[in-house]
């Protein structure tokens, strides 16, 4: 199995794994802080997955790199402006463990209404919004064979 996103988009680990996923491709101010929302729910639980779709303890430290690493995408995707605004969301998603109350977090997927839930109920997000995918399913049976090779192992 090859490398692929964490959280976004409808080929990405979370999608596959958790029915649930980040739309969109980059990262601006929307995709960081629907990431971070992911990343503090996967510190809360304990664990989250690599980028080759193994399960990995999720550590403060951890957290911390890939809330960082974001700002870093940011600068490289959409710009300076766009990089100060998501380097706000991160300082504050780091230092309180939760999302600015301005934050909105976009989620897509069959399980994204769950995932919202969850999110509110821990108080991670106040404002997230469910979006369907432009594409419904376009990859099911590799997403299925994919599924079945991580299973098997």
């Amino acid at each position: 199995m090859g490398r692929r996103n964490i959280y976004e988009g409808p080929g990405s680990w979370y999608a596959i794994y958790e029915g649930c996923f980040v739309p969109g491709k980059g990262v601006d101010r929307y995709t960081a802080a629907s990431i971070a929302a992911l990343i503090l729910r996967d510190l809360r639980r304990g664990w989250s997955y690599d980028d080759r779709g193994r399960r990995v303890a999720m550590t403060r430290d951890l957290a911390r790199r890939r809330l960082i690493y974001l700002i870093a995408l940011a600068r490289k995707h959409s710009g300076p402006r766009e990089m100060r605004e998501v380097e706000e969301v991160v300082r504050y998603a780091a230092e309180y463990g939760r999302l600015p109350p301005y934050a909105v977090v976009l989620l897509a997927g069959s399980r994204a209404r769950e995932v919202a839930e969850e999110l509110r109920r821990m108080g991670i997000a106040s404002r997230v919004v469910v979006l369907k995918p432009v594409a419904a399913r376009p990859l099911e049976a590799g997403r299925r064979a994919i599924l079945a090779k991580a299973v098997a192992r």
